[in-house]
């Protein structure tokens, strides 16, 4: 983990905090909380106008230059930052915080099933040409797999994203680059999914699996670890 001011000592603790945004309808304010996951406290808090700020990506940013220089104030060091994949965000948090910057897994995954439903099922008469059968068993567990390669890659990206690849060479019965201690290495394994033999269905998968957020910004999904399980916004900061 990076830190871009202060060094872990025996005497600092990693902490990581949780940043959710919620909406008041009644008196129309967007909030954002910042809660320490280890401790459950909340440790920052602010408060927009949606008067001021009507779209919900520009909202977000500006709680986070509010809340973050507030955290920061209390003599805690942010070294990362997640949140749901908003580009302005990111900017801010590497080009101002100079802090690493990630997105949380849980949009990462949202709309794979949508993507996979496109290839998976259709009209009778597009079968085996826009989708394919082989592919309908699999939308759901194409996102179990993505955060498995999340949970188990290296830190890199390039990692990811071969581990990534390689789930559609799972689904085809080769598992010479599938992970070591996973059960499809041995062989009396056999695979409940249908196996991929149509060179359509495969090339159509792996093309999918290219397009989803995780392999397109694999070097902002590859450092995840406990943060995984949550679905909107944390830092993790050391205290001195």
């Amino acid at each position: 983990m990076h830190a871009t001011t202060l060094q872990p000592t025996p005497t600092t603790l990693l902490f990581p905090v949780y940043l959710e945004g919620s909406c008041n309808l009644v008196i129309w304010v967007w909030g954002v909380n910042v809660m320490c996951i280890s401790t459950h406290r909340i440790v920052g808090i602010c408060t927009v106008s949606q008067q001021e700020h009507r779209v919900a990506q520009t909202r977000e940013l500006e709680c986070t230059k509010l809340v973050l220089p507030a955290v920061l104030a209390r003599g805690l060091v942010v070294s990362e930052v997640a949140h749901d994949y908003q580009p302005a965000v990111t900017k801010f948090v590497t080009d101002e915080l100079k802090c690493l910057n990630s997105y949380d897994t849980w949009h990462g995954t949202k709309n794979v099933a949508k993507m996979m439903g496109k290839i998976a099922k259709g009209k009778v008469s597009c079968k085996d040409v826009t989708w394919f059968p082989q592919l309908a068993d699999k939308m759901k567990c194409t996102k179990v797999h993505l955060y498995w390669c999340m949970r188990n890659c290296d830190g890199t990206a390039e990692d990811l994203q071969v581990r990534i690849l390689n789930i559609s060479n799972h689904y085809q019965g080769n598992h010479l680059s599938c992970h070591q201690d996973s059960p499809c290495r041995s062989p009396l394994y056999e695979c409940k999914k249908v196996k991929l033999t149509n060179p359509m269905a495969i090339d159509v998968y792996s093309k999918t699996l290219k397009k989803t957020l995780i392999y397109r910004y694999a070097k902002y999904y590859c450092r995840v670890s406990v943060h995984c399980s949550y679905s909107s916004l944390y830092c993790t900061f050391t205290v001195p």
